[in-house]
């Protein structure tokens, strides 16, 4: 007897339904300052299964996701739709201790008839949760001491499966801090900018981290300013900074340059000098004298001298400096001062008879005004000297010069030709 009863239990327990295993699975990403927690379930093993009301429930690590501002993304795919049923829904909602629970519904008593499980996953819901620290890290993980997952039944009682269900987390854990790499620089014009006007200097900033930019190793502003107008002279560049973590750009150099001030003449011993250091451009009578562009030059007749000076950001033109030119003659300490032949070929002598000793200087320069030769610089006593000038000696191009003879404080100067072949 007892056997046939163990034979006839036997054969009723395979001819029951077998249970089939549902896997529900979850897994967190991040899409900017938000956690996207996406749920679906299937079946692994037996048959389908139709769910009905379920609550499946997610412990979240406190502090790092702001929970009551959880929301469900109904812009996802997801089972549970009104479309299919009025009376079906999917909600969320928080409990004490971090617990987060997703609702779905399949309402007995509407006219569906459940969400079918099948082998392939079905997207259950999807969930946003605001980031509060991206300087941590996402703990998401199952906690199914709660909740009930239950089969759809049109029975009073629904049958609990939770006990066939299986719970996966894909990645419980998900670092938020994302580490800043080396920023780039752009920049939308030239380097040299003229007073009044500015560049604008630009990075790219994919990973929202917080831009710093510095002046000098100075930080001038930090934020999310992706762009910063420049219109003064420094070393530039930018960084991103996250959880404290820094990296910064090569630096770039920014030159205002002014418009040039109006430049003055002086005077010294039948040089004329320019106040500015560039940019010269002499003028004699209105007239440019071509070539002459150094700070410096010597006339070589009178009249009414003027020099402009000019940057990439204007020009500016002094006020006439008029010039009387001192000819090599007889002087008060030389009773005899000249230059023989003039115009010269090949060769001419430059003489001077001293009445007293005297500091000597002679010096020559080319027709733009510029020394390009020294003769004699010394101390000599009263007599008559005479300095042989020939330009294959003195190592310049045969052409005609400027000769200046400085003594006892006074200059004379003349140009020496050379004469035709």
């Amino acid at each position: 007897m007892k056997r046939l009863y163990s034979l006839l239990v036997f054969v009723l327990f395979l001819s029951l339904p077998s249970m089939a295993e549902v896997v529900f699975e979850a897994q967190q990403s991040r899409d900017g300052n938000e956690i996207i927690l996406r749920v679906s379930a299937k079946v692994v093993n037996g048959p389908q299964v139709a769910l009905g009301g379920s609550d499946i429930p997610f412990r979240v690590l406190p502090g790092v996701l702001d929970l009551g501002g959880a929301y469900i993304d109904m812009s996802q795919p997801r089972s549970f739709d009104v479309s299919s049923d009025p009376a079906s829904y999917i909600a969320m909602s928080l409990h004490a201790n971090n617990l987060l629970v997703l609702r779905i519904n399949e309402n007995n008593n509407g006219n569906g008839s459940g969400v079918l499980v099948e082998t392939i996953a079905k997207p259950i819901g999807t969930v946003r949760i605001p980031i509060l620290n991206t300087c941590s890290e996402s703990h998401i993980e199952w906690d199914t001491k709660w909740g009930q997952v239950t089969e759809y039944d049109i029975s009073p009682w629904p049958k609990s499966i939770k006990a066939e269900a299986s719970f996966v987390m894909s990645n419980p854990s998900l670092p938020l801090f994302e580490a800043p790499t080396k920023p780039s620089l752009i920049y939308n014009g030239p380097v040299k900018i003229c007073t009044g006007t500015a560049v604008t200097l630009a990075t790219q900033n994919p990973r929202n981290h917080e831009d710093i930019w510095e002046k000098d190793g100075v930080v001038l502003i930090s934020g999310s300013d992706s762009t910063f107008s420049v219109n003064a002279t420094g070393s530039y560049r930018v960084g991103h900074r996250s959880c404290s973590v820094e990296k910064f750009s090569d630096p770039i150099v920014i030159n205002v340059v002014q418009q040039p001030e109006k430049p003055f003449i002086t005077e010294n011993q039948g040089t004329l000098t320019s106040s500015s250091e560039e940019g010269n451009q002499w003028y004699l009578n209105g007239n440019v004298l071509t070539g002459s562009t150094e700070q410096t030059m010597v006339p070589t007749q009178s009249g009414s001298y003027t020099v402009e000076v000019s940057n990439t950001c204007g020009k500016s033109v002094s006020d006439p400096f008029a010039y009387t030119a001192n000819t090599l003659g007889q002087g008060v300490i030389a009773s005899r001062v000249g230059v023989y032949p003039n115009p010269y070929f090949g060769s001419a002598n430059i003489y001077l008879d001293l009445v007293k000793e005297s500091d000597v200087l002679i010096e020559v320069y080319d027709l733009k005004g510029i020394k390009v030769k020294e003769i004699e610089d010394q101390h000599l006593f009263s007599g008559a000297y005479e300095w042989r000038f020939e330009t294959v000696d003195l190592g310049l191009p045969s052409g005609a010069y400027i000769i200046k003879l400085f003594a006892d404080g006074r200059v004379y100067t003349t140009t020496l030709i050379e004469a035709s072949k």
